[in-house]
C-alpha cells in the first residue's frame, strides 16, 4: 500500500521509493520522490537491520519562506549517505513569486545539505542569489550524488552533462564540458548524456549511469574517463562479455565484493567488472 507509515516490516509504507544507499551498520536509506508530510518537509525514510522503518525529518531552510513568510514548497532531487549514515541531499525550494532569485532560474532555489545524526544541518553549497556567504552552486539539474571517502560530494547535471565536485570550500567541474554533449572517453576529451545516478567502487572510481548513450562510464580519481559498460548509442540488453549493451538504467550500487548491480524498467542485471 502507498503510504508514508513508518513502523517494522509490513506495517511501513512507501511512496515512489527511488534512490537507495546503505551505511556502514547496515542502515538502508530510502529517498521517497515527491512525497511530503507538510509543506517544505520532504521524506528520507531509515530502514534498520531488523527492518524498523522511520523517517528522517529534513530541516526547512529557514531562507526557504516567501515574501509572506509561510514555508516554500521543497522538493529533494538527489540524496544519498556515507558510510557513516551522515545525509547528503539536494533541495530546491519553488515559489511563484520568485522570492529566492538564482542565477539560473528566478524561480528555483537550490542548496546541497548535509545533515549529521544528531540533525544538525551543514550547508554545503547554494544558489541563493548567488551572494550568498559559502559556495556557489554550478549546476541547475541534478539527477545523482555519491560521496568518496575524504566526504567530498559529486553531482551528476543532467541540464549540463558535466559531473560537479564539492570538496574544500568550492565547487568544481570533475568531468565534462558544461553544454557540450557526446560519448567521448579520455580527460578533457571528455563528453557525456544526460547523466543520472553515481557510485563509487572499493578503489575509489566513480561509475555513473550515461542514460542518454545507454553506457556506464568510470571516472578515475584522477579523472579520467573510460566506458566499461555498454556501447554507445545500442539500447538492447546484451548480456555476456563486456561492454555488451544496455537498456537505460536507473540505479547504480556495489556490493562489498565490488560486483556492480544496475537497476533497469524491467528487472536487475549483475556486472562483474575485470
Amino acid at each position: 500500500m502507498s503510504g508514508t507509515a513508518d513502523g517494522t516490516a509490513a506495517q511501513a509504507s512507501f511512496r515512489l521509493p527511488a534512490e537507495l544507499s546503505v551505511d556502514a551498520s547496515g542502515n538502508l536509506f530510502v529517498f521517497n520522490v515527491a512525497s511530503s508530510q507538510a509543506p517544505g518537509t520532504s521524506l528520507v525514510r531509515k530502514v534498520s537491520p531488523a527492518g524498523v522503518v522511520t523517517t528522517v525529518q529534513v530541516p526547512v531552510d529557514p531562507r526557504d519562506v516567501t515574501p509572506a513568510a509561510k514555508p516554500a514548497t521543497v522538493t529533494l532531487s538527489t540524496m544519498t549517505t556515507d558510510a557513516a549514515g551522515i545525509i547528503y541531499l539536494v533541495s530546491t525550494a519553488t515559489n511563484a513569486n520568485n522570492y529566492c532569485p538564482s542565477p539560473k532560474d528566478p524561480g528555483f532555489c537550490d542548496s546541497l545539505r548535509r545533515i549529521a545524526a544528531d540533525g544538525s544541518v551543514t550547508t554545503l553549497a547554494e544558489n541563493y542569489n548567488g551572494t550568498s556567504p559559502g559556495v556557489l552552486m554550478l549546476g541547475y539539474r541534478y539527477s545523482g550524488m555519491a560521496v568518496d571517502n575524504a566526504r567530498a560530494v559529486y553531482l551528476s547535471d543532467l541540464e549540463s552533462n558535466v559531473i560537479c565536485k564539492v570538496s574544500g570550500g568550492a565547487m568544481t567541474i570533475f568531468a565534462g564540458v558544461p553544454g557540450k554533449g557526446g560519448a567521448s572517453d579520455g580527460k578533457e576529451e571528455a563528453r557525456f548524456s544526460t547523466l543520472g545516478r553515481m557510485a563509487f567502487d572499493k578503489a575509489g572510481n566513480l561509475f555513473v549511469a550515461d542514460t542518454g548513450n545507454f553506457t556506464i562510464r568510470k571516472i578515475t580519481p584522477a579523472g579520467v574517463v573510460s566506458t566499461p559498460v555498454g556501447t554507445a548509442g545500442e539500447n538492447d540488453l546484451a548480456p555476456g562479455s563486456l561492454p555488451g549493451s544496455l537498456p537505460a538504467v536507473s540505479g547504480i550500487a556495489f556490493d562489498a565484493k565490488g560486483v556492480m548491480y544496475l537497476t533497469v524498467a524491467d528487472g536487475i542485471i549483475k556486472v562483474v567488472l575485470p
